[in-house]
């Protein structure tokens, strides 16, 4: 398989994630988001810069976001939600995170391929991506199948930004305001 294929492979796995995930559940993960007082994202590697992205375009339509773990992070408290994300829904530090958060009766949107996983069965709202890539191409090439899961997500972020802007009734213009000018 040549890289032209081996994308083709990819890009038509995150076009089958994308369509089996439940607009129900992304309506609720708006409607939690847009009534939040403030949202925290919390995840490990990748996952974590993804999220970190959403945060950042949270902020740029006028949510207060934090990233959990960096130094300005406050406490989070009831009225908040955490958005995380974890592909296997195992990862060690983001279940430890969204405990923390469940005790301050925070409510937990998490995105994860394993829905029966601790994240999974933790979450108040679960987006379920279930979408891999062929056995055989993943073999062949040692890849992963979280790189689905991200190649989903991304993408997913940026629409339920969208989405929140829009159903909020948030001006388009105020993403540009907000936008670093300190580059």
């Amino acid at each position: 398989m040549n890289s032209r294929e081996l994308r083709t492979a990819a890009l038509q796995a995150a076009v089958r994630g994308a369509e089996s995930i439940d607009e129900t559940q992304i309506q609720k993960a708006i409607d939690a988001i847009i009534a939040s007082k403030r949202v925290f994202v919390a995840g490990a590697g990748r996952t974590l810069l993804f999220l970190k992205a959403l945060g950042m375009n949270l902020m740029q339509i006028g949510k207060l976001s934090y990233a959990v773990g960096e130094i300005a992070t406050p406490s989070i408290r009831k009225g908040d939600v955490l958005i995380c994300a974890s592909w296997s829904g195992t990862t060690r530090v983001t279940n430890i995170f969204v405990q923390q958060a469940k005790k301050e009766d925070a409510t937990i949107i998490a995105f994860t391929a394993h829905k029966d996983s601790p994240l999974g069965e933790a979450a108040d709202i679960l987006i379920e991506i279930t979408a891999e890539m062929d056995p055989e191409v993943v073999k062949e090439h040692e890849m992963y199948n979280g790189y689905t899961f991200d190649h989903i997500v991304v993408p997913l972020y940026d629409c339920l930004v969208a989405s929140i802007r829009q159903q909020a009734g948030i001006p388009g213009d105020i993403m540009h305001y907000n936008h670093a000018n300190m580059e």
